[in-house]
């Protein structure tokens, strides 16, 4: 496996990035429903926003530096139907 980048990025709403700011935990549902924080690579990020958060304005990028995850497990892998590796953050 290649090393990972350093930056990885997370799409945010911005009233939960607000929130987060302000209690110190941030939490996206998918860590609820599948067990990990959907991330792109740089590469990624831009086509991610296009198919996913299309027209929408209430959103943040979030930049995560991979090596510095306190209490978090960086991986990498293919989702089902994609065919390019994306990070993902898990907690431990």
């Amino acid at each position: 496996m290649k090393a990972l980048m350093k930056l990885i990025y997370h799409i945010a709403r911005r009233a939960d990035w607000e929130s987060a700011r302000t209690s110190g935990l941030y939490t996206a549902d998918s860590l609820a429903t599948e067990g990990f924080i959907h991330c792109s690579t740089a590469r990624q990020v831009l086509a991610t926003a296009q198919r996913i958060f299309a027209g929408r304005t209430d959103l943040v990028l979030i930049a995560i530096d991979s090596a510095r995850g306190k209490g978090t497990r960086i991986t990498v892998s293919f989702p089902p139907a994609r065919t390019r590796p994306a990070p993902g953050v898990i907690a431990r």
